[in-house]
């Protein structure tokens, strides 16, 4: 969690909401680090995080300068943004699985892993998620492979750790948008 300050705004729905928000922090020449917006029985949650770096202005002052936008019916700070506590319950869910659980991107970018993957990998989480999956297994990696081919993967894999070797059974499916387009994959190891 960023030391950013996390506010939530709820209106009634109207068009350009986003738009009055951006606009006042524009203005006030502070930046919107993330906005989530969630419509609800005709209100419109909105949940942001905004960066001060530069600013002179306090929450304080925000809260007053968010009570000039229209039909705002309600404000207050939060601790961790929607999709912050999505992350974790997501973390928590996948690192329960008894087995490893490793997605990437459309470049191969590793983007998830639970903590089985990591072990079976001999890695952390935070070596793992950022790192090109093909060069953490280099050879006959079945992400790079399911990447190239588009279509599943699936083989047994040997790999070396810190604590020796590591065998087991690994699956990559693609992934692909609503449009049909390849936007990653995803393995299973057993």
């Amino acid at each position: 969690m960023t030391g950013n300050p996390k506010f939530n705004l709820l209106f009634k729905d109207r068009v350009g909401i986003v738009h009055d928000i951006s606009q006042v922090i524009t203005r006030n020449n502070l930046n919107i680090v993330s906005m989530e917006v969630e419509q609800i029985d005709g209100n419109a949650n909105v949940s942001l995080e905004i960066e001060f770096s530069d600013s002179i202005l306090d929450k304080q002052e925000m809260r007053r300068i968010f009570s000039s936008l229209p039909k705002l019916k309600k404000q207050g700070e939060l601790r961790k943004l929607p999709q912050e506590k999505r992350e974790q319950w997501y973390r928590k869910l996948f690192d329960g699985m008894s087995e490893g659980v490793v997605s990437v991107d459309a470049n191969g970018k590793i983007n998830a892993a639970n903590s089985v993957a990591c072990r079976l990998l001999g890695q952390t989480y935070e070596d793992l998620i950022g790192a090109n999956a093909g060069e953490t297994c280099p050879t006959n990696s079945i992400f790079q492979e399911c990447i190239a081919k588009q279509a599943p993967v699936s083989r047994r894999k040997s790999v070396l750790t810190d604590t020796g070797r590591v065998e087991f059974y690994g699956s990559a499916k693609p992934i692909h948008d609503s449009r049909g387009r390849f936007v990653g994959a995803i393995m299973l190891m057993t």
